[in-house]
């Protein structure tokens, strides 16, 4: 077994599909997002005002990067998080690169109904999140996150159900020899 990276953007299901391998495989789940909140809530801040003030203090970004890094190596761990996936690549980590996408208007309606907020509302701070976010790791790392040219497999979260998606991995997964199959924690 390796590490697992998955990411994708807001309202792709990457929480739902990390925590059903999670089960599957049974081995330690971290989402990086909940150390970003953790980060924001320490400084009394909301996330959107932490993701601005994060633009401004680098440092912040490198230590949560650092952070992915080092969770990645040598470890059986599923790791969620947008840069996730780049990290390891970027580190050389041996690692399975999951990334998840998904229409924008797909993703808002997601986003909308488990927070119960207005669909165009939604649409308009994704849009605003990941422009902002395009721009923070083109300039921190000079990496495109519309760049998914390394993972090692891309699926389209609106065409298939999570327990289809996780079956698709696993599979892909087998196919590369990287499960056995029989481990007995691997249910999929």
């Amino acid at each position: 077994m390796i590490a697992l990276t998955i990411g994708g953007l807001s309202g792709t299901g990457t929480t739902t599909v990390a925590k059903l391998l999670e089960k599957c495989l049974g081995i330690e789940y971290v989402y990086t997002g909940d150390i970003f909140r953790r980060m924001a809530a320490k400084m009394d801040m909301t996330v959107g005002e932490f993701g601005y003030y994060v633009s401004e203090h680098t440092e912040i970004d490198r230590e949560l990067d650092a952070r992915q890094v080092e969770l990645a190596r040598g470890k059986d761990i599923i790791i969620e998080g947008r840069l996730a996936g780049y990290m390891a690549f970027s580190h050389e980590v041996t690692a399975y690169k999951i990334w998840l996408h998904a229409p924008p208007e797909t993703r808002a309606q997601r986003v909308a109904g488990r927070e119960a907020k207005n669909i165009a509302a939604v649409m308009e701070e994704n849009k605003k999140r990941q422009d902002g976010n395009r721009t923070r790791y083109l300039d921190i790392y000079g990496f495109d996150i519309n760049d998914t040219s390394f993972y090692d497999i891309d699926v389209d979260s609106s065409i298939y159900l999570p327990d289809k998606i996780r079956d698709m991995i696993l599979d892909d997964m087998r196919s590369k020899g990287l499960l056995d199959g029989g481990n007995g924690n691997d249910q999929g």
